[in-house]
Protein backbone atom coordinates (compact mmCIF):
# COMPACT_ATOMS: atom_id res chain seq x y z
CA UNK A 1 0.00 0.00 0.00
CA UNK A 2 3.12 2.41 1.06
CA UNK A 3 4.23 2.13 -2.72
CA UNK A 4 1.03 2.70 -4.52
CA UNK A 5 0.50 5.94 -2.09
CA UNK A 6 4.75 7.02 -2.76
CA UNK A 7 4.24 5.82 -6.57
CA UNK A 8 0.93 8.63 -6.73
CA UNK A 9 2.79 11.32 -4.88
CA UNK A 10 5.92 10.88 -7.31
CA UNK A 11 3.70 11.50 -10.26
CA UNK A 12 1.99 14.38 -8.68
CA UNK A 13 4.76 16.49 -7.17
CA UNK A 14 5.96 18.76 -10.36
CA UNK A 15 9.61 18.11 -10.83
CA UNK A 16 12.50 20.57 -11.11
CA UNK A 17 14.62 19.58 -13.74
CA UNK A 18 13.08 22.81 -15.86
CA UNK A 19 15.82 24.51 -14.01
CA UNK A 20 18.52 23.33 -15.47
CA UNK A 21 17.01 24.06 -19.01
CA UNK A 22 16.51 27.58 -17.59
CA UNK A 23 17.01 30.24 -20.38
CA UNK A 24 19.26 32.92 -18.82
CA UNK A 25 18.40 35.16 -21.18
CA UNK A 26 14.79 35.59 -20.51
CA UNK A 27 15.61 37.12 -16.95
CA UNK A 28 15.76 40.82 -16.40
CA UNK A 29 19.09 42.03 -15.75
CA UNK A 30 19.53 45.03 -13.66
CA UNK A 31 21.31 48.57 -14.63
CA UNK A 32 24.23 48.02 -12.32
CA UNK A 33 24.98 51.94 -12.83
CA UNK A 34 21.29 53.33 -11.84
CA UNK A 35 20.53 49.99 -9.48
CA UNK A 36 19.65 50.75 -5.69
CA UNK A 37 21.06 49.24 -2.84
CA UNK A 38 17.61 47.39 -2.38
CA UNK A 39 17.35 45.37 -6.46
CA UNK A 40 21.85 45.31 -5.77
CA UNK A 41 21.12 43.03 -2.62
CA UNK A 42 18.68 40.57 -4.42
CA UNK A 43 21.68 39.53 -6.59
CA UNK A 44 22.78 36.22 -6.49
CA UNK A 45 25.60 36.16 -3.18
CA UNK A 46 25.09 40.16 -2.37
CA UNK A 47 24.09 40.94 0.87
CA UNK A 48 24.10 44.59 2.39
CA UNK A 49 27.44 45.20 2.80
CA UNK A 50 28.60 44.18 -0.53
CA UNK A 51 25.52 46.22 -2.44
CA UNK A 52 27.07 48.96 -0.58
CA UNK A 53 30.24 48.74 -1.37
CA UNK A 54 29.13 48.36 -5.19
CA UNK A 55 27.48 51.63 -4.96
CA UNK A 56 30.84 53.35 -3.12
CA UNK A 57 32.76 51.90 -5.83
CA UNK A 58 30.04 53.23 -8.65
CA UNK A 59 30.20 56.38 -6.89
CA UNK A 60 33.85 56.91 -6.44
CA UNK A 61 34.73 55.97 -10.24
CA UNK A 62 31.49 58.19 -12.06
CA UNK A 63 29.79 54.84 -13.26
CA UNK A 64 31.23 51.29 -14.33
CA UNK A 65 32.29 51.37 -17.83
CA UNK A 66 33.13 47.66 -17.79
CA UNK A 67 31.51 44.56 -16.16
CA UNK A 68 35.06 43.46 -15.16
CA UNK A 69 35.36 46.46 -12.84
CA UNK A 70 33.10 44.71 -10.30
CA UNK A 71 36.16 41.88 -9.58
CA UNK A 72 38.33 45.24 -7.95
CA UNK A 73 35.93 45.31 -5.01
CA UNK A 74 37.00 43.53 -1.73
CA UNK A 75 34.18 40.53 -1.75
CA UNK A 76 33.86 39.83 -5.60
CA UNK A 77 36.52 37.13 -6.77
CA UNK A 78 36.15 35.02 -9.88
CA UNK A 79 33.58 32.83 -9.08
CA UNK A 80 30.97 35.40 -7.64
CA UNK A 81 31.83 37.70 -10.63
CA UNK A 82 30.77 34.38 -12.82
CA UNK A 83 27.54 34.13 -10.76
CA UNK A 84 27.35 38.45 -11.14
CA UNK A 85 27.42 38.70 -14.61
CA UNK A 86 24.27 36.93 -16.02
CA UNK A 87 22.18 39.36 -13.92
CA UNK A 88 23.70 42.53 -14.69
CA UNK A 89 24.23 45.18 -17.55
CA UNK A 90 25.72 48.54 -17.99
CA UNK A 91 22.95 49.88 -19.95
Amino acid sequence: MLGLILTYLAKKIPQVSYIQNLDISSVKKININKSSVVQIEKLPGVGPKLAQKIIDCRNDRGGFKSLDELKSIKGIKDKKFEALKEFVTLE
